[in-house]
This record gives structure tokens, sequence and C-alpha cells, in this order.
């Protein structure tokens, strides 16, 4: 319901103002390179490349490298990473780490 995906059958829910939501398993088109993917959601109201690519920058992902030949990992990793590019009060992630080794979580 706080990602407006549902609608509430009764009852309300709020938070405070806008969120930034990463759902399960970060479905992305896996045809989209790395560098295409960061530049589509730099489009995204409060996403602020500054407060991003210190996060992406860690990562060391090949900004050439098609989604569909990264490791389950590096997808998950960048999936956080841009939704926490968003400089917003609430984070939404829906089993962020799924799919990651244990010692990597």
């Amino acid at each position: 319901m706080l990602a407006r995906i549902l609608s509430p059958t009764h009852g309300a829910c709020s938070c405070l103002g806008p969120i930034s939501y990463l759902p399960e398993g970060f479905p992305i088109d896996e045809q989209l390179r790395v560098r295409q993917v960061i530049d589509l959601v730099s489009g995204t109201p409060g996403w602020e490349r500054r407060w991003a690519t210190p996060l992406l920058e860690a990562l060391d992902l090949p900004p050439r490298k098609r989604i569909a030949q990264l490791s389950q990992g590096q997808r998950v990793q960048l999936g956080v990473a841009l939704t926490l590019g968003r400089r917003v009060r609430t984070y939404l992630l829906d089993d962020p780490f799924l799919g990651l080794d244990p010692m990597a979580r």
C-alpha cells in the first residue's frame, strides 16, 4: 500500500512524504546497460547524482555491461544503490538482499 501497488480496503497508512521503493528482484530490462539504467533512474524526482555517485563507485560495476551479464549479487547491489540515491525520508525495500550469499548480506 505504501508503494501504491495495492489499494487499501480499510484503514489508513502514511509516511513522511515521498518514498524510494525497491521491489523484490529489482525488475529491469535485462538488455539495458548499467549506464543506461543509471541515466534512466537519474531522471526520477528526488534522485541526486552527487548522493548516489559514491554508492555506485563503490560497486565498481562496468557501465557498458548489460544487466543480463551481471551476477545476481551485482544486480542486488545496483538496485540498492539506485534506491538509496533518492533523497527521501522513507525507503521501502522488499527483501533487498534476496539472492545474495550470506557473507555478502
